[in-house]
C-alpha cells in the first residue's frame, strides 16, 4: 500500500512539473529584431528606449571582436520584453546570441522561466533577438543572461561574451 502511494505521489508531482513547463512555454514568443540588422558603427543600442522603464546588462569589451553586447529588459501591457543585441567590429560570418535564460525571483532564489537557444545572422555585423514573456506581472522581478558570439569574416577569429542583467522589477506602466 505504501509503495502505491509513493508511486501515485511521484506521478502527481511529475505531472505538475510537466504542466508548469507547458504553461511557461506557451506564454513566450521569440523574434529576430530585423531593424537592428543595419546598425551603423558607434551607434548605441541603448538610445531606442526612452519611453520604457528598462534595465541593461552590458559587458566590458575591447575594440576587437564584439564591440557591443547588450540585454534590455522592459515591461508593458503585453508582458516582459527581453532584447539581446550583439555588434561585431566588422562583418561576421556569423553573429548572434545563445544560451538565453530568463529567471524570476522567488522567495527561495531565482527560478528559470524561459530558456532559448537564441538566434543568429550570417554575413552581417550585428544581430538582435527578442523574447516576449506574457506571463510576467507588475511587481515580479526578473533577470536575463545569455552569451553573445560572433566570428569575424576578416580574420576568422571567434568571440564569445557572457552577459547577465541585475534584477528588474516590472512596474505597471499605467500607474
Amino acid at each position: 500500500m505504501r509503495k502505491a502511494k509513493q508511486k501515485l505521489m511521484c506521478a502527481v508531482l511529475s505531472m505538475l512539473v510537466l504542466f508548469q513547463a507547458i504553461g511557461i512555454t506557451g506564454m513566450a514568443e521569440e523574434y529576430d529584431i530585423k531593424e537592428y540588422d543595419n546598425i551603423s558603427f558607434g551607434e548605441s543600442s541603448l538610445v531606442n528606449y526612452p519611453e520604457l522603464v528598462a534595465t541593461y546588462g552590458t559587458v566590458s569589451l575591447t575594440s576587437d571582436g564584439i564591440i557591443d553586447a547588450t540585454i534590455v529588459l522592459s515591461f508593458d501591457s503585453t508582458g516582459l520584453i527581453a532584447e539581446f543585441y550583439t555588434v561585431m567590429s566588422g562583418v561576421a560570418t556569423v553573429v548572434g546570441v545563445k544560451s538565453i535564460v530568463i529567471s524570476k525571483q522567488e522567495w527561495y532564489g531565482w527560478k528559470t522561466v524561459i530558456t532559448s537557444g537564441g538566434g543568429e545572422d550570417s554575413n552581417k555585423a550585428s544581430h538582435g533577438h527578442g523574447i516576449l514573456y506574457s506571463g510576467a506581472k507588475a511587481g515580479d522581478v526578473y533577470k536575463a543572461s545569455c552569451v553573445h558570439y560572433g566570428t569575424l569574416k576578416s580574420n576568422g577569429v571567434s568571440y564569445e561574451r557572457p552577459n547577465e542583467t541585475s534584477g528588474f522589477t516590472c512596474v505597471d506602466p499605467n500607474n
